[in-house]
């Protein structure tokens, strides 16, 4: 009988050494919504700047990073995913819960041209990095994806979600 309490006793303290300690906490991630491109104007005049941006709502976590992939050529999008993307950083303003990343026409030429013209089409999706408190481990979640036009560009209208 002592060797069977005794085993159970080891076995419980190792399964407790082992389970203990090496597990990253659990949380929920970030949620993403409300993706949007804005065409930048100064006194009723359209300038060639554009803002992305998104609403984040980091919920238990911090937030590390942000990245809005987008694809401006073909066919955009196929089975949820972003034909040819290409990547731009973001930052995350937290008073505004906002994330958000202002292109410079200086160094977005293609970009700028593309969203200035009539038959603008783009799809983006905001990728996020964050990290639980007290944990080192970076875990990565992503927004839908979002397929805005000129127009709606223009008016600072909220980007069409498409759900796969």
């Amino acid at each position: 009988m002592k060797r069977i309490a005794g085993l159970a006793l080891g076995c419980a303290l190792l399964l407790s050494a082992c389970s203990g300690g090496g597990e990253e906490p659990t949380v929920n991630p970030p949620t993403i919504d409300e993706g949007r491109i804005t065409m930048a104007t100064v006194a009723g005049r359209d300038l060639p700047f554009f803002t992305f941006s998104g609403r984040l709502d980091p919920k238990d976590t911090e937030y590390v990073a942000s990245r809005v992939l987008y694809s401006t050529t073909g066919d955009l999008h196929s089975g949820g995913k972003l034909v040819d993307p290409k990547t731009l950083e973001g930052t995350y303003v937290a008073k505004l819960h906002q994330l958000r990343h202002i292109s410079d026409n200086t160094k977005d030429h293609a970009l700028e041209a593309t969203l200035n013209g009539e038959d603008a089409r783009i799809a983006f999706i905001w990728e996020v990095d964050y990290k639980a408190p007290e944990s080192e481990t970076v875990m990565t979640t992503q927004s839908v994806l979002y397929e805005t036009n000129h127009r709606d560009i223009a008016a600072a209208n909220l980007a069409r979600e498409i759900r796969q």
